[in-house]
């Protein structure tokens, strides 16, 4: 006999895991942009013949960005819908990167820093929106930490990845 009662939990637990997933690799990827450019500094050091201070101002134009636009992405998430803010942010920081990439100079480095920033700053409010939307109350702790930790676990691929994309360049 089947446990009607039973199925809807099950079909929730479903699309709340796979959720978590979702946000949690969107986070991964968040942290993965931030981290990237600093393992790439001695090679853009190389190529753009700028100095550390120069390339640390690309982080600085990152990091106020960022910081100045997430209540502002947070209003968006409300009013526009998390999914749509934190999709335009993840396209937002790959597009950042990819023109970095194919138009490497030091202005494309700042404008990647200025577009990395505001892609940057949609993920937290976007992520916590949909978490808060899709998980179960009482399993909202677990969730969120699950969200920071992918992030933490993301600090180990920069490195290589770095290493692969200067030696392949």
């Amino acid at each position: 006999m089947v446990d009607v009662t039973a199925a809807p939990q099950h079909a929730k637990a479903d699309t709340s895991l796979r959720t978590l997933a979702a946000i949690s690799t969107a986070h991964w990827v968040s942290h993965f942009h931030l981290l990237v450019l600093p393992m790439l500094f001695p090679f853009l050091k190389e190529q753009l013949g700028a100095g550390y201070i120069e390339l640390g101002f690309a982080l600085t134009v990152f990091a106020v960005v960022s910081g100045l636009t997430q209540a502002p992405m947070g209003y968006l998430a409300d009013h526009v819908g998390a999914r749509k803010v934190l999709l335009i942010g993840l396209t937002l920081g790959g597009f950042a990167l990819i023109m970095l990439g194919l138009h490497l100079s030091y202005p494309w480095l700042i404008a990647s820093a200025v577009l990395l920033g505001l892609a940057n700053s949609a993920y937290h409010p976007a992520d916590y929106a949909i978490l808060s939307a899709h998980m179960d109350e009482a399993r909202m702790g677990r969730a969120f930490s699950i969200h920071t930790r992918s992030s933490s676990c993301c600090s180990a691929c920069p490195p290589p990845a770095s290493a692969i994309s200067a030696w392949w360049r």
